[in-house]
């Protein structure tokens, strides 16, 4: 995703009691609303049961250039491409508390080692390790390779691995250093990536399939069919969860063995970009049909669709709260749980 930069602005948030206000000045702007009850979400899809996140008490911060990617941890929740590249901001209040200059950031963050990672493509090719006791001691380090747009770093617990390329490559760095410890050439087109059980998992958009690789040799052990255009990956609830971009659908994976155990259709229809997260209670996608559609894994179903639709972004938990970014309105969304949770 293209990201012009910009210089830092002032990070005081002002409240205003409107469902949602874009700001034409340099200071973000916060907007609130106050719950109000409605009827509960289902599974049905259709635009008609969209909850409206006004109706949620959605707090709307303003970001510029073109807020993105999203990582929650205890000091903070980070948004990528914000000011002049990365920025936290406080879980209760959504006021910036730390930002880090960075180039573009076409991956998805991570957090690894007391760090966050971020990789970058320009003006040099790098991936970023920010202590998250320490923003300020961020520590650039160079990569042989571009990382792969519009894909995901992870973490072994050991070490952080991203895809470069090309020919497309699996770099394994070390958590503490950064240093480049492993490095792996690999099928041409493998996308998302996420490191589940003892092995990594990435997908395959053009066949349709989640592709398992071995972190020690860096071959291909298994490769299982998903849906159309599987692209991001998220581990959560002891599964896999893919997000086909084809059909709007989420596959779930038993990580164990490869099994494909539900095929949930989330979206109403194709997602364009989008983001997906599990944990052991929720599996949150960002769609594009609607703002963002929550699965139970306890019942592999849709239990709730949020709107108005607002183009691409990423999504996370924090706090309390689900947060949305909508990088074509320059809007980041933090709706209450208990608001969702409640109805």
């Amino acid at each position: 995703m293209s990201n012009p930069q910009r210089s830092a602005r002032a990070t005081t948030m002002v409240l205003m009691s409107l469902p949602l206000l874009a700001a034409c000045s340099a200071q973000p702007v916060v907007t609130t609303a106050e719950p109000t009850p409605s009827s509960s979400a289902t599974d049905s899809g259709g635009t008609d049961d969209l909850i409206d996140i006004a109706e949620l008490g959605a707090a709307t911060i303003h970001a510029e250039p073109f807020a993105d990617w999203l990582i929650g941890e205890q000091h903070g929740m980070w948004v990528a491409n914000v000011d002049s590249g990365l920025v936290r901001m406080d879980l209760m209040d959504g006021t910036e508390t730390a930002e880090v200059a960075v180039g573009e950031i076409p991956l998805a963050l991570e957090i690894a080692g007391g760090a966050l990672w971020a990789a970058t493509p320009a003006p040099t090719p790098e991936v970023v390790r920010v202590p998250l006791d320490d923003p300020a001691a961020a520590v650039h380090i160079p990569l042989p390779l571009a990382p792969r747009v519009e894909s995901s770093i992870t973490s072994d617990g050991t070490l952080v691995w991203l895809f470069v390329g090309g020919p497309l490559t699996l770099l394994g760095l070390e958590q503490s250093t950064g240093a480049i410890v492993r490095t792996f050439e690999v099928t041409a087109g493998l996308q998302g990536l996420r490191f589940a059980g003892d092995a990594l998992w990435a997908s395959s958009p053009a066949t349709g399939e989640l592709v398992r690789l071995d972190p020690v040799s860096g071959e291909e052990t298994l490769r299982v069919a998903v849906g159309p255009q599987p692209a991001f990956i998220a581990s959560g609830a002891g599964s896999l969860w893919v997000m086909n971009q084809g059909d709007g659908t989420v596959s779930r994976v038993d990580p164990a063995d490869g099994a494909v155990l539900a095929t949930i259709p989330a979206s109403t229809g194709h997602i364009a970009g989008g983001d997906i997260i599990a944990t052991d209670s929720e599996v949150w996608v960002r769609t594009t049909e609607e703002l963002a559609v929550l699965v139970d894994p306890a019942a592999d179903a849709v239990v709730a669709r949020l709107g108005p639709a607002e183009g691409s972004g990423s999504i996370a938990v924090g706090g309390g709260a689900v947060w949305l970014t909508a990088h074509d309105v320059s809007s980041i969304h933090r709706i209450p749980q208990s608001s969702i949770t409640n109805r």
